[in-house]
């Protein structure tokens, strides 16, 4: 998701759509795909709560949610600044 930003042209970069890649990958009974997707879903849940209270993508998901993983494997606490757009 990340990995596209192109720096030369300022485009692409976190914008959320390998979450809509995973939730449309048909499953094929992968167990790791099904992780994924379970995943991929929490996180659509937490942008739709989130969007209640405070203007939230799900690029800005995220990147709390990898933020958060590094933390809860001993790693730094890294800050997240939101305003991530949407895919397209």
């Amino acid at each position: 998701d990340g990995l596209s930003f192109n720096a030369a042209n300022q485009k692409y970069g976190p914008n959320g759509s390998i979450i809509y890649a995973v939730l449309s990958t048909k499953d094929d009974g992968n167990s790791y795909l099904k992780n994924l997707q379970g995943a991929a879903s929490v996180l659509v849940q937490a942008e739709k709560d989130l969007k209640k209270k405070t203007a939230v993508s799900i690029a800005d998901c995220i990147a709390i949610a990898g933020a958060e993983a590094i933390e809860s494997i001993g790693g730094p606490v890294l800050p997240v600044q939101l305003g991530r757009l949407e895919v397209d």
